[in-house]
């Protein structure tokens, strides 16, 4: 028995990658069309939801002690209730439910709310600061309603023996517009303590 060597000829050979390359050119072709035509507004909006957010926390400052080891000052946790403006649909209209939930005037919270105008958008904005434990139980119990809602652990100076000590050991609050014109380029916002 003798086998004989089949050869096939190099016009075949070229029709034959023509053909392949022309349903793998089509199929991409569909590909692209389905993704874009069909499925773009889709994956639009995923992209625009999946991205980095940076959200600034305060450090916490040392306590003081006096010579026998007794706190003068310390930092204690302080929750503030904040908002995303950017994932809400009605941002008004969750402030008004996060009020109603802590037993709050709505249209204060509200009107509170909308006076700070230091934020942007993207940034957290506060709806309520240094919330008691049981507001805070009552919103975290709600938050799933809420997905644009958050919850912030800010660290907070606590003085032991009265605030009259304020005076003694300093205190901190927002930086004001005199303030950010003199130190623009030391990075402070509006908003910084």
């Amino acid at each position: 028995m003798s086998f004989r060597k089949r050869t096939v000829s190099p016009k075949t050979r070229l029709h034959v990658a023509r053909v392949a390359v022309t349903v793998l050119a089509s199929i991409l072709l569909v590909r692209l069309w389905y993704l874009q035509c069909l499925y773009g507004d889709y994956y639009r909006d995923k992209s625009e939801n999946n991205r980095i957010r940076t959200i600034r926390t305060l450090a916490p400052r040392g306590s003081m002690y006096d010579r026998d080891g007794r706190v003068l000052v310390r930092n204690r946790p302080s929750y503030t209730i904040s908002l995303l403006r950017e994932d809400a649909k009605d941002p008004e209209e969750v402030v008004r439910e996060v009020a109603r939930v802590v037993g709050k005037d709505p249209e204060k919270v509200l009107e509170t709310f909308l006076q700070d105008k230091t934020s942007r958008r993207f940034e957290p904005k506060a709806i309520l600061r240094d919330v008691s434990l049981e507001e805070l139980a009552k919103v975290k119990a709600q938050i799933f309603r809420y997905p644009s809602v958050l919850v912030e652990s800010v660290p907070t100076r606590a003085y032991p023996y009265g605030e009259t000590a304020s005076q003694l050991f300093g205190y901190i609050r927002e930086i004001n517009k005199v303030q950010l014109d003199q130190f623009e380029d030391s990075g402070y916002q509006l908003g910084d303590m």
